[in-house]
């Protein structure tokens, strides 16, 4: 084998960065492998897989900060258990972090920044034999290296394509590669442009864009219309897929009416290819979307939206550089419910620098959102973004690259921090707003493609459900405010443990209430249908791999097998056709089920760049947590300067050899001051969809 790929491979999802790239190499006249790799619960079985192959290149993708830890351990592991060959790591987190990686990874050759395809390809092509020399390199597109005194340097431009060119099957050198089916339906992950064209402070995807203007490119190219619907019918014709996930961060043009020429263009364009009735969803920004925009989405079968709206007061639309106004949200909200659409949004709750003046009049505007569930986020502060440059002149963050955390500004923020995090249900896990993005996705599908489906229980759960948690949550932050309004830290741990239980319990209640509408939109489809059909469980898979990507998958190597909530009396296992959101730009269909846990009580989330410490106290409650699939978590003891010295796995979980002394290196060269001297859980832990 020449190449071996390695990066998050899910059932019922599609991996496009890894499915070009592999396509890229075998196009060139070379051998690829993709090896499904999940996190450090797959670091054994990747090895094994890579130590028999034997390949010339050994390339991972890291395309998020949640990744990075377990891609970095499992890159040391290799070179410790005697692979030669060449590293090579490329994607998002690797392109805004490339000179950092090469510093602080000694495992790691190259990395690639932007596009992968043409510097895989040279590499391959330039040299037969396994080593690569510093001549060479200097001449492959978008690398960056060490030379031979060990300074990293850059080779080539990147590449920077203005082009988007889409191609919705798994693997393009195979048209025939197998669909995913969601409800029974071919489905496809579509991506029809790159990059953004907004300028978000906090967004690592808009400093992505800024960096490729700075390589020559553009910020953002989107795919025309024309070919966009080449695409779309192909699939539909040659695949039968009438279900389509766009993957993109912000497909539409930003200005309404742009936004409103693009939907019919694509209309008129689907219409002269034949396709006929589709059922869609996508990614959204609030102030996109007016009556006549919601109306043109619809017509073309848009069925469920993730709507990103961050912030719903204008102070807190301040606090985050977001140029739109603080109606938009709710707005957008409403106009999406009328016209049938099922929505999810978010609110970026939790920041270093926010102020408790700006969080209190967040919290009374969020009383105000109706029509979606709010999925509540702290504000991950990304390498690439210009807030990260602010957080960081402030010295607000700790630790490095491959876990980074932060302090608040404001004690008061901290505090009300240290309440909102206690409780798991409510930012960590498979959270109430993710499995109404689960069901609505099934709902809208049902709704658009089955008509005959009896659907009318299930959406009036996906209603309850959302008013229910909505103002659960804001009973919750209003009562942690003021809480944290006294500074009175005994105050905020009364109120932890007062709401604790009920917290708890009102969520289960909520996400069993869903499993169970799931069920019946899988009855009620296969009923209609004539054939058994199984729900597509996005939001719920990528609660579970985000586990994985955490040392908690660590955990005898094993998953937990439960799969039935005894209270609820759900099963809630995946069936086979589950899928996850886009972690990975997401978007290839593997075979391999992942190992991770499915009852809710087993389900974690994604480890996030920033932890939550109040400045003024060197011991908070709450400022790292990692838990295990067992629920116990890996402690970690830092000494008095807050640099970590020692990992342990306190379920007595065996870890594979290498795993804790890897870990511990990479984390070794970091300092958490907030932490000094003290032995607490590794990480705390929010889950993303989109």
């Amino acid at each position: 084998m020449d190449v071996a790929l390695i990066g998050l491979i899910l059932p019922q999802v599609q991996n496009h960065t890894l499915g070009r790239l592999a396509a890229a190499v075998r196009l060139a006249g070379f051998g690829a492998e993709i090896l499904p790799f999940g996190g450090f619960v797959d670091i054994e079985a990747v090895i094994g897989a890579v130590m028999k192959a034997s390949p010339r290149i050994c390339g991972v993708s890291m395309q998020t900060g949640e990744s990075a830890l377990a891609s970095a351990t499992l890159v040391e592991m290799l070179r410790l258990r005697g692979y030669e060959g060449q590293i090579v790591v490329g994607g998002h987190f690797a392109t805004l972090n490339a000179e950092d990686l090469l510093r602080e990874v000694t495992a790691i050759d190259v990395v690639v920044r932007f596009a992968g395809e043409p510097a895989l390809a040279a590499l391959l092509r330039e040299r037969p034999e396994r080593r690569l020399d510093q001549t060479v390199l200097e001449e492959v597109p978008g690398v960056v290296f060490r030379d031979l005194a060990g300074d990293v340097r850059r080779g080539a431009p990147a590449v920077v394509d203005a082009i988007v060119t889409g191609s919705g099957v798994s693997d393009p050198t195979d048209p025939q590669s197998p669909m995913p089916v969601h409800l029974g339906f071919p489905a496809a992950d579509m991506v029809g442009s790159r990059g953004c064209e907004a300028h978000c402070s906090y967004c690592c995807v808009a400093g992505v864009s800024d960096a490729a203007e700075a390589a020559g490119g553009p910020r953002y190219a989107r795919q025309a219309t024309t070919e966009l619907a080449d695409e779309m019918a192909r699939l539909y014709h040659g695949h039968n897929v009438r279900a389509f996930n766009f993957m993109d961060d912000n497909l539409l043009p930003m200005e309404p009416e742009a936004a409103h020429a693009w939907c019919r263009a694509l209309s008129t364009a689907l219409r002269a290819r034949a396709v006929d009735r589709i059922a869609f969803s996508l990614q959204m920004r609030a102030d996109v979307c007016t009556d006549e925009v919601v109306s043109a989405l619809v017509d073309l079968g848009l069925v469920r939206a993730y709507v990103g709206i961050d912030g719903y007061s204008g102070r807190q639309l301040v606090a985050l550089g977001r140029n739109a106004s603080h109606h938009a949200g709710p707005l957008a909200l409403a106009r999406l419910a009328g016209a049938g659409v099922f929505s999810v949004c978010n609110a970026l709750i939790l920041g270093p620098t926010f102020t408790f003046a700006s969080l209190e009049k967040e919290i009374d505007a969020l009383g105000d959102v109706r029509h979606a569930p709010v999925h509540l986020l702290p504000l991950d502060v990304r390498k690439g973004s210009s807030y990260f440059n602010r957080v960081q002149a402030r010295g607000l963050l700790e630790g490095g690259m491959l876990l980074r955390r932060y302090r608040f500004e404001d004690p008061r923020t901290a505090l009300l921090a240290d309440a909102v995090t206690a409780f798991p249900t409510r930012l960590e896990e498979y959270s109430v707003p993710i499995a109404l993005y689960d069901l609505g996705y099934n709902l809208g599908i049902a709704r658009r493609l089955v008509p005959g489906a009896d659907i009318a229980t299930a959406t009036e759960t996906y209603r309850d459900v959302t008013r229910r948690w909505n103002t659960d949550q804001v009973r919750v932050l209003r009562g942690a405010a003021a809480a944290a309004r006294t500074l009175n830290r005994q105050l905020v741990a009364d109120f932890i443990a007062a709401e604790r239980d009920g917290v708890g319990a009102l969520d289960n209640e909520l996400r069993a209430s869903c499993a169970r509408a799931l069920r019946d939109i899988e009855t009620a489809v296969s009923q209609a249908r004539g054939t058994p059909v199984h729900a597509h469980r996005r939001g719920s898979l990528l609660s579970g791999v985000a586990l994985s990507m955490m040392l908690a998958a660590c955990d005898h190597g094993r998953a937990v097998s439960a799969n039935f909530d005894a209270a609820a009396g759900v099963d809630l296992a995946p069936s086979a056709d589950t899928g996850r959101s886009s972690l990975d730009a997401l978007v290839l269909v593997g075979d391999r089920a992942p190992a991770t846990p499915t009852a809710l009580d087993a389900l974690s989330s994604l480890c996030g760049d920033g932890g939550r410490t109040p400045t003024e106290d060197p011991s908070p409650a709450v400022p790292f947590d990692c838990c295990f699939i067992s629920r116990e978590p890996i402690q970690v003891t830092f000494d008095d300067a807050g640099v970590p010295v020692a990992l342990t796995l306190v379920d007595g979980g065996v870890a594979p050899d290498g795993l804790v002394e890897c870990v511990l290196r990479a984390l070794g060269n970091y300092c958490y001051p907030s932490a000094a001297g003290t032995t607490q859980p590794l990480m705390k832990a929010h889950c993303w969809i989109a």
